[in-house]
């Protein structure tokens, strides 16, 4: 069972939170826990890099590349 802080700290990285994710660190949160459904954190990070990677390609294959704005999102 994650505590409510490692719980936060799964949504804020799925979230793209950044603000949150160096703020619990900062607080000391050690980030090598196990959530039994998702995995370790890196795990949830890295799934969400390749879900936005998938979507940068999908776009950019049907001829909708993102604009600038939509890329600093």
């Amino acid at each position: 069972m994650l505590t409510a802080q490692q719980q936060v700290f799964l949504q804020a990285i799925e979230d793209l939170e950044l603000q949150q994710v160096k703020h619990l660190l900062a607080e000391g949160l050690n980030p090598n826990f196990i959530d039994f459904e998702k995995g370790p954190a890196v795990s949830v990070w890295s799934d969400g890099l390749f879900k936005w990677w998938e979507e940068i390609c999908e776009a950019y294959e049907s001829g909708q590349a993102l604009s600038a704005e939509q890329k600093q999102d």
